[in-house]
């Protein structure tokens, strides 16, 4: 038990061992940095006191089968989050203009960076990773 012992744990209810969690993770994502290694830690940890087991468990298998979304700095200082677009613009637009998604089929949010894509009434939770094959 400890920090130093076999598993890594704090104690019995520690049940993500932390320590070898963030070592796979950065052996399979060498490219993570030690901030965003941690916002993965809290991403699998982190639930809310309201959630059921069945949501807690869903969730936290969404995030192991799409992967764990982590912040990207740009070299400016700039974040620019997909899930930033969905919040702001995407709800100001249905709002504003809501004949722009009178014909759409699907919806696509993108930062340049990564894109998601769902349908107009779907929740963040179900818009999924544009996946993109480059020859």
């Amino acid at each position: 038990m400890g920090e130093n012992g076999t598993l890594g744990r704090a104690d019995y209810h520690e049940v993500l061992l932390i320590r070898h969690f963030r070592k796979a993770l950065k052996s399979l994502n060498p490219w993570l940095t030690d901030e965003q290694l941690q916002e993965c830690v809290e991403r699998m940890t982190e639930r809310m006191s309201s959630q059921t087991l069945m949501q807690i468990n869903e969730q936290k298998y969404q995030l192991i089968r799409d992967g764990i979304p982590v912040t990207r700095t740009k070299p400016n200082g700039e974040t620019e989050e997909v899930k930033e677009v969905y919040n702001q613009n995407y709800r100001d637009y249905l709002d504003t203009i809501p004949k722009l998604f009178y014909y759409n089929a699907f919806v696509m949010f993108s930062n340049g960076l990564e894109a998601r894509v769902g349908t107009i009434d779907s929740k963040w939770e179900f818009f999924h990773e544009w996946k993109r094959f480059n020859k």
